[in-house]
């Protein structure tokens, strides 16, 4: 049995000894239209939901996103992943900090979806506070397969550096924000990948729109060896909930 088979467990041990409450979360949806893939068909559009939450005990991230691809046979597809993230700081009683390291905490995240291998990672994670930045957090995964889709797996060692900026705008605002996967593949070899999306994004200041909760994406870059995109076109819209 591979280790990482066992973390359904490790969730609920995790679950059943911590008093799990939700501190705040909030629920986004994005509709986005994208041009020139390389790998992938040459057109997407895409419907995008997504949730995150800050947890007494960490927090999670989970998204789901439904992609039609016109002019091709392979019509749709559909990706997800869930993520939960368990704190240190705020499970123990002694709490973790050094230098710019403000939290140590244990990653948790399933990958799945149509045509693809369903993936399980888990690694350690820190919280950094560095100037300027909202958040930024960094992340060693260890990436195991849970089925047997052998050409889309990608078993190996995962780095993913994330990030948020926010710059004032008049009434507005604009929020740079992303991620990157550096992925060292040892299903193939010692193939590596690196993918990296970047959302550059303002904020709807209207009469008729709290514009705290409402933002406009300017742009929506994804580069690396799987798929290229030049640009996400019409401007998308994203309203979220508190």
């Amino acid at each position: 049995m591979k280790p990482l088979s066992l973390l359904p467990l490790l969730f609920v041990a995790l679950w059943s000894k911590a008093d799990t409450a939700v501190l705040w979360q909030d629920l986004s949806a994005t509709l986005t239209q994208g041009h020139h893939f390389k790998v992938d068909p040459a057109e997407q559009n895409a419907l995008t939901l997504e949730h995150t939450s800050a947890l007494s005990t960490g927090d999670s991230f989970a998204f789901i996103e439904a992609s039609q691809y016109p002019h091709v046979d392979r019509s749709a597809g559909l990706y997800g992943e869930v993520a939960i993230r368990w704190s240190h700081n705020k499970i123990a009683s002694t709490p973790i900090t050094f230098g710019p390291i403000t939290d140590v905490l244990l990653t948790t995240n399933l990958e799945f979806g149509s045509e693809t291998a369903e993936m399980l990672l888990l690694g350690p994670s820190i919280d950094l506070l560095i100037p300027g930045f909202d958040f930024f957090q960094l992340s060693l995964t260890r990436r195991e397969s849970l089925n047997s889709v052998v050409n889309t797996s990608s078993e190996g060692w995962q780095l993913t550096p994330s990030f948020s900026l926010t710059w004032p705008a008049g009434r507005s605002e604009v929020v740079l924000d992303g991620f990157i996967d550096w992925v060292q593949l040892t299903s193939r070899g010692t193939q590596k990948t690196c993918k990296s999306t970047l959302n550059l994004s303002t904020t709807l200041a209207s009469c008729c729109i709290d514009p705290t909760h409402a933002f406009m994406s300017v742009s929506n870059i994804t580069f690396g060896p799987i798929s290229l995109a030049s640009l996400i076109r019409p401007l998308s819209i994203l309203i979220s909930t508190p």
